[in-house]
């Protein structure tokens, strides 16, 4: 008897452009805290910095893990984008 079990893992990259290195230094060092401890199984986040682009890889086991996934992450983003401007950092 042969037994197969597929797994689709549904992936995402989003690349940020921010308006400097220096912004996009603080957004990531802002986010990865989050990036080193993730308590899921079914989704994870990575990302890497390269000047003032920002590339998020995200990975998930459904379609709706994902989604949840790049919102969280992205409304961070632009939580951290904020209040960066407001405290004019």
């Amino acid at each position: 008897m042969f037994s197969c079990v597929v797994t689709h893992v549904r992936r995402a990259f989003i690349t940020l452009e921010l308006p400097s290195p220096e912004i996009a230094h603080l957004l990531y060092n802002a986010i990865r805290p989050e990036l080193e401890s993730q308590p899921s199984p079914h989704a994870k986040a990575a990302a890497m910095l390269k000047g003032k682009y920002i590339t998020f890889l995200f990975e998930a086991k459904s379609a709706a893990g994902i989604r949840a996934l790049i919102n969280s992450y992205l409304r961070w983003a632009d939580m951290i984008l904020k209040l960066a401007y407001e405290l004019e950092v």
